[in-house]
């Protein structure tokens, strides 16, 4: 089965079949309350329909997963608008789920919500109001104790199972190598973790990728990470599953996750569910914070975790799932997930009723005036509410929208943002979107700035290179550097080089290095010449990067020592090699 990532266009779909939704994520740890506890979270989900085909839909069905309170997170209440039309229990009754998952006050569930028509170009919107707390999760592996519960033969069965898009059969030979010769799931398991989190590279794109495809090419999204995981631990017998989840973003309350995380998950009998992040684990590899994702998993998720359901069109780790007929219509599914610190429940309620109606108005004068006033009142829920109205049909709503979330006070709604400004027509709201994203850049709070600035970089929008590189006379040491590490991302356009230019230039030396190394990656003889200086430089540092960036450029490193003296005989003739090298670049 081939999923799409909400980090590119959304996924279409056509006829009965569903359109899945899967995605990548951030990181980051949540709110706290003032007593050191974890806040209580307001969230607001959003689930999108866009018909996006040539003809009007006549019945449009969403199944969507309701959460419920599990290991990673104790949900107090939910609400959801329109109501669903059928609900189920989200987990089979099964020996495993609730006694290891812990308390509930509210059970997971499956609703069925009938949209109804969906005309030409219209969005409709499934709103899950949510409260949460988070939980951390960690899990010893070293002693394990008797009691707990196992897995049916039934349960063993689906979570050995080799299919899509956990198959295993071309990659078997290769998990038994990983694992050698041991017997113990336990070790089996962190071999497979071990050998991800450090041969394989974190790597968004558009697709979603099986394991099959994957494990060969070692590099993924979060995912794709996990689906690999999971394949390699059922090819190595070890019970394995994904957990799909909203995430807290960037450390940061207010937040918006666009784009969902996903783990894996193994089991030992006597054990139970252990987590395992391979993503996590590859990108805080060079974190100061340290921290392990074997068997743990920070408190800042809505998590759904895959209950091994035998249906196919209702895995637990696709979270939302969209049918329409007739067949030769398209849809588009979009999803997102709103964090805000929750400060009353009873008005939170209230707004969500009323923004639900408000935005449901047949007039889109009426809607747009509703965004434009919940913006003056400053309204703690008014940010997904304007998300969602970036699908209106209406450009006068979604002009509003974008001023809204210009002056919204998170900064993580730059992705969104530059994402739909990518796909919008209409000059105005285009305009209006980027303008808006240049006010989140504009922030005085610089942490904010940066936030607003990495997911801007990030999003491979060729919108994001003048927007970001306007920004190199920034009076901020540290978004200069950041901007120094990341703008190559966008390209190599002429905004791009001319604020490399202007960077390698910076009055602070170590911008000046940053962009220097990254502005050869995009080619740049002219970096490529001044990085070849660095190798001359008394500090060590700075030689060992020059040279491992060079060494990419030109396949070899003429004999270069970076931890000995640049002086020494062997490294006079390697830099003048080196010199040499440069001056045939500038040449062609």
């Amino acid at each position: 089965m081939r999923t799409r990532s909400n980090a590119g266009p959304p996924r279409r779909s056509s006829g009965w079949g569903p359109a899945i939704l899967c995605g990548v994520g951030a990181w980051l740890l949540p709110g706290a309350a003032a007593d050191g506890q974890v806040a209580t979270h307001v969230v607001v989900i959003s689930y999108r329909v866009t018909n996006v085909g040539a003809v009007p839909i006549e019945s449009t069905l969403v199944t969507c997963h309701l959460p419920g309170s599990n290991r990673y997170q104790e949900i107090l209440d939910v609400q959801v608008d329109p109501p669903a039309t059928a609900t189920r229990p989200a987990n089979p009754a099964s020996s495993t789920s609730r006694p290891a998952d812990g308390p509930s006050r509210t059970e997971p569930t499956t609703a069925l919500i009938d949209l109804g028509e969906l005309g030409l170009g219209r969005t409709k919107v499934v709103h899950v109001l949510c409260w949460v707390r988070p939980r951390a999760v960690e899990v010893s592996t070293i002693r394990v104790a008797g009691g707990a519960p196992r897995l049916s033969e039934d349960e063993r069965r689906r979570y050995l199972a080799s299919v899509e898009p956990f198959a295993y059969e071309t990659i078997r030979d290769q998990v038994r190598r990983i694992v050698g010769a041991t017997e113990s799931p336990i070790e089996k398991a962190r071999a497979i973790f071990n050998h991800v989190a450090s041969e394989f590279a974190y790597d968004i794109d558009e697709h979603v990728e099986p394991a099959s495809v994957v494990v060969p090419r070692k590099r993924g999204s979060c995912s794709e990470l996990a689906f690999a995981v999971v394949a390699m631990c059922r090819a190595a017998g070890v019970p394995a599953r994904v957990v799909t989840a909203f995430r807290n973003r960037e450390d940061q309350v207010p937040s918006t996750d666009w784009l969902i995380h996903r783990w894996a998950e193994f089991f030992v009998d006597d054990l139970g569910w252990v987590p395992l992040d391979p993503t996590r684990q590859i990108t805080q590899a060079s974190s100061t914070r340290g921290r392990s994702y074997w068997g743990r998993q920070d408190a800042e998720y809505i998590a759904f975790p895959d209950e091994g359901l035998e249906d196919r069109f209702d895995p637990r780790w696709a979270v939302m799932l969209a049918f329409h007929k007739p067949a030769d219509a398209g849809v588009e599914t979009n999803l997102s997930a709103s964090w805000r610190v929750s400060r009353a429940m009873a008005g939170e309620r209230e707004f969500f009723e009323t923004a639900c109606r408000a935005m449901a108005q047949e007039s889109g004068r009426e809607r747009a005036a509703a965004l434009a006033l919940w913006e003056r009142q400053r309204a703690t829920l008014r940010v997904p509410f304007a998300l969602d109205a970036l699908f209106d049909t209406d450009p006068e709503v979604r002009v509003t929208a974008a001023k809204v979330l210009g002056g919204a006070d998170d900064a993580t709604v730059t992705l969104p943002m530059i994402r739909m400004a990518d796909r919008e027509k209409n000059p105005d709201v285009k305009n209006a979107l980027l303008a808006g994203i240049c006010s989140l850049l504009a922030n005085r709070n610089e942490r904010l700035k940066l936030i607003a600035l990495e997911d801007l970089l990030k999003s491979g929008s060729a919108s994001a290179a003048p927007i970001a590189a306007a920004m190199v006379k920034d009076p901020s040491v540290a978004v200069r550097r950041h901007l120094a590490v990341f703008l190559y991302r966008a390209g190599a356009t002429r905004e791009v080089e001319e604020a490399y230019r202007t960077l390698s230039q910076d009055e602070d030396d170590y911008t000046c290095f940053l962009a220097i190394k990254q502005w050869a990656r995009l080619g740049s003889s002219e970096a490529a010449r001044q990085l070849v200086g660095y190798l001359g430089s008394q500090i060590e540092g700075r030689r060992l990067k020059a040279l491992a960036e060079l060494r990419q450029l030109a396949g070899t490193d003429f004999g270069f020592n970076p931890r000995t003296s640049p002086q020494t005989r062997a490294n006079r003739a390697a830099r003048a090699e080196w010199d040499r090298w440069a001056r045939e670049q500038s040449a062609k």
